[in-house]
């Protein structure tokens, strides 16, 4: 059913986009919408063809609507400064590391080296370097997993859902809630809030439509950013077209099969990059070559990277942090920068 609404819905965003803000279109929407209401109370009854054009004209209303308005935009209630000072406390020997943090975990890049911005531009890992799904993604799972050890009853089902949802919505505010963060934030609100009725079979292209519908809603300007194009691109093709992708290696019942992690690392890349290729090449004129070997290097990297630079500012703080974890988190920094500056120029 939500596929009925969503896909009308962001037509008919895409539609008042294409022809800009306009009074005009915001009424003569808003009547079609009136009309199609009062036809379909009038009848008790809603056609399928009569609810399409329905969303269709919402949509082309929302956008409409509020591109005509003003935006003020409000300052966040929290601050990336927090994170920036605990990753500062880290006594780095090399700048770039806590610089490479920084940006990777509140997505100020003001301290890389431009030699490190270009490696990763030229090696098509920009998309590590803007704040995204991924990173909200690591995030949930350091959350995620040491509440686990709550259990699974209802109660704890509930303390696990809400600070979860909690701890995510904080991070997502502080680093400035990108269109990209927001998408992620609202699959995780949606998967946790599906957690809490598990006799529910979890469908994810049913949080797929329900994400893009309500932020859509939300924000119909959101729909120009490119962020949130590519985002809901990626994850399309990871719901449709990566499980396709997984199935063609050969089901082995061991977990230490090597090959089958590459091959889930890749299909995982191919299933996004189809996906938003063309439309990254329309928008930036690029097309990484060297992207699956990127992501195969990069992606794992930059996920230990991440978790291992929140527990060095976390035992930091506390005053416990051992040397040799801050000086692995320095090697795995620098073993990023290297690989990608090495792909860059192949």
């Amino acid at each position: 059913m939500i596929r009925k609404v969503s896909i009308p819905l962001i037509v008919g965003m895409i539609v008042a986009a294409g022809v800009g803000p306009s009074e005009a279109l915001a009424f003569f929407s808003l009547a079609i919408s009136a009309v199609i209401l009062a036809y379909s109370v009038l009848r008790r009854d809603v056609h399928p063809v009569c609810l399409v054009l329905l969303f269709l004209s919402l949509g082309a209303f929302c956008y409409s609507s509020c591109a005509i308005s003003a935006l003020i935009a409000a300052p966040a209630p929290f601050s990336a400064s927090v994170i920036t000072k605990a990753i500062g406390s880290v006594p780095y020997r090399r700048s770039e590391t806590a610089a490479l943090l920084q940006a990777l975990m509140t997505g100020q890049r003001e301290g890389l080296p431009e030699a490190t911005v270009k490696a990763f531009r030229d090696s098509g890992a920009s998309h590590i370097l803007a704040l995204s799904g991924l990173h909200l993604g690591i995030i949930y799972i350091l959350i995620s997993k040491p509440l686990a050890l709550l259990g699974n009853s209802p109660a704890a089902y509930r303390v696990r859902c809400l600070s979860t949802v909690a701890v995510s919505g904080v991070y997502v505010l502080a680093t400035g809630a990108g269109a990209s963060l927001i998408r992620a934030f609202l699959f995780i609100f949606l998967n946790e809030v599906s957690k809490l009725h598990p006799e529910r079979k979890r469908d994810g292209l049913l949080i797929f439509w329900t994400a893009l519908t309500i932020q859509a809603a939300l924000n119909p300007l959101s729909i120009r950013s490119v962020g949130f194009q590519l985002s809901y691109l990626a994850v399309f093709g990871i719901l449709t077209l990566y499980p396709s992708l997984k199935n063609f290696y050969p089901q082995t019942a061991s977990k230490l099969d090597v090959m089958r992690r590459i091959w889930d690392s890749m299909a995982l890349s191919l299933s996004c990059q189809i996906f938003t290729a063309p439309l990254a090449f329309l928008h930036f004129g690029t097309f990484p070559k060297y992207f699956l070997l990127t992501n195969l290097i990069a992606l794992p990297l930059t996920e230990i990277l991440i978790a291992g630079g929140v527990l060095c500012s976390l035992l930091t703080l506390a005053d416990i942090c051992p040397p040799v974890l801050v000086d692995a988190i320095e090697g795995i920094a620098l073993a990023l920068e290297e690989s990608l500056k090495t792909i860059a120029g192949m």
